[in-house]
Order: C-alpha cells, then structure tokens, then sequence
C-alpha cells in the first residue's frame, strides 16, 4: 500500500513538473511577443515623431506661400 501511494505521489509530481516545464516555455514564448511588441511600438513612436516633425515643417510651408501670395494679391489690388 505504502508502494501505491509513493508510487501515485510520484506520477503526481511527474506530472506538476511536466506542467511547470510546459509553463516556463508559454512564459518565455509571451515574454519574447512583448519584447517584439514592444520593439514594434518604439519604430512605430520613431516614424510618428517624424512624420509629426515632417508635417509641421509642411505646414509652415504652407502658411509662408499662404503668406506671399496674399502678399502678391494686395500689391494687384492696389494696382486696380
């Protein structure tokens, strides 16, 4: 009976470390999808930045034309 018991506590531990084992490796898989996840959202952040800093320079262009051209505008007017 003793050698039944020890016997079943023995496959029950078998079976824990097989459980932990198989845990460990989803952890470790999860731990390297943040890790390319988060790397992912650094490029992403980096492109942002620079599409934000690219627009602004753009926009800038932009209101100087604007800014010329009403310019221009008033000189023809005055012409009138």
């Amino acid at each position: 009976m003793d050698q039944e018991l020890l016997g079943a506590l023995e496959e029950r531990w078998n079976a824990l470390a097989e459980t932990v084992r198989t845990l460990k490796g989803e952890n470790q898989a999860l731990r390297e999808r943040v890790r390319e996840r988060e790397e992912q959202l650094a490029r992403v952040g980096e492109v942002t930045a620079k599409l934000k800093h690219k627009v602004e320079g753009l926009q800038q262009d932009r209101n100087q034309t604007m800014g010329r051209i009403e310019g221009l505008l008033s000189r023809f007017e005055d012409h009138d």
